[in-house]
């Protein structure tokens, strides 16, 4: 991402200060594994950081020894001063284990263990205990996608993945939108209608003038024309190929990591993320065309259907992750945390030249 290339000093500290807590976790954790997580049934534990994968959450390999269990466990620290109030689980992990067990069937998503979420208190010396939730999810013995370089190998995986995309979308899911209900294991909201108020309220908050605001809102309003399917969508892997993994001749083997995966119109959110995030890193129109292209191809639709159906609705998704950015950067320096995220003021600016040159051209 253009954080880690326009900041790089701010991108390796906060890097570092990652990689050395997973450690410490890791550290803590490997002398209970077996006591923690008794439903894995491991004989002598090997607990492996992997400080690289992972913005916020923790994430390591457990396995036996011999190599014949091997499994990922991912922790993220739940924000809250009231244990004893806290649910079962973070529902990001919460969602991710309803989603992975809807998409057991798929040999690309990794199977869970009996007992596969849950929580744990981690005590590291001198702080107060934390509470992390937890997913155990199978370790796939595969690469991500994240080194390929060339043009080549990147329209490769693109048209797998719109082939696999293509299947993944098809699965129908109670609710609409990203943020999960886990006592109704449902997503939350109830009608696409809803998701739209949500964003015209976002519009309202968003730093930009009132008559871009009301052009805005007019333009978002349109999408409630659209026949709206509850579809299931993943939104962070066309342009975070992290979470594909590949094997030795480049096939796609694994799609892991579904934190912001959500429910409604799938191919509409999933190509507006892909744009918005590779035009808000910096990448060249060249580029986001070539990624596009190669992904509608594997999705088995030709330009032309998408210029006709989808095109100017998921420009209008795309001008909403910019006021997102903007909402975002907003908060930072209300809170003061942009000395931390730096990167969010370069997101605020690209996102407002987006909204302006989407203006000028009504």
């Amino acid at each position: 991402m253009s954080a880690a290339k326009n900041f790089p000093t701010e991108n390796f500290i906060r890097a570092t200060h990652h990689k050395n807590r997973t450690n410490i976790v890791a550290h803590i954790l490997s002398h209970g594994a077996n006591t923690l997580f008794p439903q894995l049934s491991l004989k002598d534990p090997v607990l492996t950081p992997l400080p690289t994968q992972g913005w916020i959450n923790h994430t390591l390999r457990l396995e036996e020894r011999d190599g014949s269990k091997s499994y990922i466990l991912r922790l993220s620290p739940i924000k809250t001063n009231a244990l004893e109030h806290t649910s079962r689980s973070t529902p990001s992990f919460e969602k991710e284990r309803f989603i992975l067990e809807a998409l057991h069937r798929f040999d690309f998503t990794p199977t869970l263990p009996d007992d596969s979420s849950g929580l744990i208190d981690i005590a590291i010396p001198g702080s107060s205990p934390s509470r992390y939730g937890y997913l155990i999810e199978e370790n796939l013995p595969f690469q991500d996608a994240s080194a390929i370089q060339t043009t080549r190998e990147r329209v490769s995986v693109m048209r797998q993945l719109g082939a696999i995309m293509q299947t993944i979308h098809s699965i129908d899911i109670e609710g609409f939108g990203t943020e999960f209900t886990e006592d109704e294991q449902r997503f939350s909201h109830e009608t696409f209608r809803d998701c739209i108020t949500e964003k015209l309220a976002l519009i309202e908050r968003a730093p930009i003038s009132s008559l871009m605001k009301r052009w805005l809102a007019s333009r978002t309003e349109t999408l409630l024309d659209l026949e709206v399917h509850s579809k299931l969508f993943h939104q962070d892997l066309l342009a975070n190929h992290g979470n594909v993994l590949l094997d030795e001749r480049g096939i796609v083997r694994g799609i892991i990591d579904w934190e912001f995966a959500g429910s409604g119109p799938a191919l509409h959110f999933e190509m507006a993320s892909l744009i918005y995030a590779l035009q808000r890193d910096g990448h060249s129109a060249e580029r986001i065309d070539v990624d596009v292209q190669s992904f509608i191809e594997g999705y088995g639709i030709t330009h032309d259907f998408y210029q006709r159906h989808y095109a100017h609705d998921i420009e209008t998704l795309v001008l909403l992750h910019s006021v997102g950015a903007l909402i975002k950067y907003q908060d930072l320096v209300v809170t003061g945390g942009v000395q931390r995220q730096p990167w969010r003021e370069l997101f605020a600016k690209r996102a407002v030249s987006f909204i302006q040159r989407g203006y000028n051209h009504v």
